[in-house]
């Protein structure tokens, strides 16, 4: 196989980062959405409460704010909650292909829109495009263990994480098997365990974990593929051809 040029190096590069961005993101916005829900649905409970204390005692105690009245009447619960059925975390699956060699094999100039800032003169900055080509590496969490092994319905996690930002305690994790799996403020560099259910064999299931600082990672792999076990690598790939 021919070595990568610099411009390919950098095609590859510019692609796994957005990547890796739009699924943070899109793990945000499901995150988000689904807690305005419930604080749509706890502030029709406080409604109903205030209401049925006006009715039993004779007072006159405003129900709700005028913000809970407008989200409410505006329906947007109702609204998120369809949205979030008309698709699944992770489902867009982007399949690599290789990228053409261009620009006489050399690596395009950085550009703001992929969050690259040019080294400051005398401060060599390494990347994965080459030395010093002015592109800053974005942290990344290290999955220092994970075994998972099938029995129907389940799929047995154990996982561990780590990150290299000294001041992350903790992560988000999410999966994107079915029953939308998110779980939050998760200890790093401790090790944990959990079922998805209903995973079937041959399941190929993305794993987004994010912390504070925004050291993120992704991790693809395949259900009922025996007993799979990982330890101490940081799986940087985004949503691509699965690990098995």
């Amino acid at each position: 196989m021919a070595k990568k040029t610099e411009y390919q190096k950098q095609a590859d590069q510019r692609t796994k980062n957005a990547l890796r961005l739009r699924a943070r993101f899109d793990w945000r916005i499901r995150k988000y959405a689904q807690q305005l829900v419930a604080a749509v649905a706890g502030a029709v409970d406080a409604r109903n409460r205030l209401d049925r204390i006006n009715q039993l005692y004779g007072v006159d105690l405003s129900t709700e704010t005028l913000l809970a009245h407008s989200v409410r009447v505006a329906d947007f619960a109702g609204q998120l909650t369809t949205l979030l059925g008309e698709s699944a975390p992770g489902e867009e699956v982007q399949l690599f292909n290789p990228t053409p060699d261009g620009n006489g094999g050399a690596a395009l100039a950085l550009e703001a829109v992929f969050g690259e800032v040019p080294a400051s003169p005398g401060v060599p900055v390494d990347s994965p495009n080459g030395p010093s080509s002015g592109i800053p590496i974005a942290p990344a969490l290290t999955l220092t263990s994970f075994t998972h092994s099938y029995s129907a319905p389940y799929d047995n996690i154990t996982l561990q994480l780590a990150s290299p930002v000294a001041s992350d305690t903790t992560y988000d994790l999410t999966f994107d098997a079915p029953g939308s799996y998110h779980y939050s403020n998760l200890a790093l560099n401790n090790a944990i365990s959990l079922s998805l259910s209903p995973t079937t064999p041959g399941q190929v299931v993305t794993m987004t974990a994010a912390s504070a600082s925004g050291a993120q990672l992704v991790h693809t792999f395949t259900v009922g593929q025996g007993i799979e076990m990982y330890s101490r690598f940081t799986d940087n790939v985004a949503a691509g051809a699965p690990r098995t």
